[in-house]
């Protein structure tokens, strides 16, 4: 078959994240300034931001205060989102790193080539999951990280990674 220009995700990529969403996995004790630091920086793309939690009911987050979530774990596949972020803490990390639905959110992401936006515990979720980190995991720790990211998802799927371990090419 010929090809079609028009279905082309390389040749009609856009640069920037109007109506585009980020998935979030918020494990227990997420820090909440770095929460609300990308949740500025989303809405100021034009991207909305859909929390993630295990549980329905929502994420205590660093401060003690709970956070209230979009969807639970469970029916809110990566694959549902354009780029994926995971915030929590190293308990919260740790409990996460047993749970399978967890595990196949990241690896999902990987595999289909999203930006993700990773602090220290996403960090070492991602290495319980087993994938690698390129140039488009950002380690995520401060506002300028934050705006690395957004940058990094406007370029849209980082199509570097294809043919890696763990993706689908």
């Amino acid at each position: 078959m010929p090809t079609a220009a028009s279905l082309s995700m390389l040749a009609n990529r856009t640069s920037h994240l109007n109506g585009r969403s980020v998935g979030l996995l918020l494990a227990d004790g997420a820090d909440p300034d770095l929460l609300q630091a990308l949740r500025r920086a989303l809405d100021k793309a034009g991207a909305r931001l859909v929390l993630v939690a295990p549980r329905c009911t929502g994420a205590p987050l660093a401060d003690g205060k709970m956070q209230a979530v979009d969807a639970a774990l469970d029916g809110a596949p990566s694959c549902l989102y354009d780029h994926v972020a995971v915030l929590g803490s190293d308990a919260g990390a740790s409990a996460l790193s047993t749970n399978p639905a967890a595990l196949t959110w990241l690896r999902d992401a990987w595999r289909h080539l999203k930006v993700m936006a990773l602090d220290d515990a996403g960090m070492a979720l991602a290495d319980a999951a087993g994938i690698d980190h390129d140039d488009a995991v950002v380690r995520l720790d401060a506002k300028k990280s934050v705006d690395h990211f957004v940058r990094m998802a406007t370029q849209g799927k980082h199509f570097a990674r294809e043919g890696t371990p763990g993706t689908d090419a």
